[in-house]
């Protein structure tokens, strides 16, 4: 009798872990690196590029689903395909930096178009369907404030490998 109670309340108390676990997993937010199309609107783009000597040249991306990804492309730590999560804080976060710092209102390019040496490496951010290139010279201290941080984001990232598709 004793046995046979306390096997069913084994067998319960299996049943109730798996549930649990199922449920955990099932909420967590499922990140898909290497098909971006299945992470949803694309938040923010971060590019920096080439120029004719060793410049850093990378492009990070960040889903509305908290996935970051990183694509080192040459000159940097870490050359490759890489991806992180970020938490929901960190999202609204981003989202209220870029709302601070009242990034629809900065110019297109800073300097303009034409203006700076063609070999001198490019920081592009896009956000809300709004493209920002900076090259050199004078640009609004908030636009350099979301420059260092959006490096400083990813860098804080424990970034793991994926392969492309």
């Amino acid at each position: 009798m004793v046995i046979k109670s306390d096997l069913l309340k084994f067998k319960h108390i299996t049943a109730c872990l798996i549930a649990w676990a199922v449920l955990c997993y099932a909420c967590k937010t499922k990140v898909f690196p290497g098909s971006p199309e299945k992470n949803g609107n694309l938040l923010v783009t971060f590019k920096r590029t080439a120029c004719f000597g060793k410049c850093p040249t990378y492009d990070v991306n960040i889903y509305a689903n908290g996935l970051l990804t990183y694509h080192g492309i040459r000159f940097t730590e870490l050359e490759g395909n890489y991806y992180a999560t970020l938490s929901k804080s960190e999202l609204e976060d981003i989202q209220r930096r870029f709302k601070d710092a009242g990034f629809e209102k900065f110019e297109v390019s800073y300097p303009p178009p034409g203006e700076a040496p063609p070999d001198l490496p490019s920081c592009v951010i896009v956000y809300g369907g709004k493209s920002v290139k900076t090259k050199w010279g004078k640009y609004p201290a908030a636009l350099a404030s979301l420059q260092t941080y959006l490096d400083s984001l990813w860098q804080s990232k424990k970034l793991q490998k994926y392969d492309q598709p």
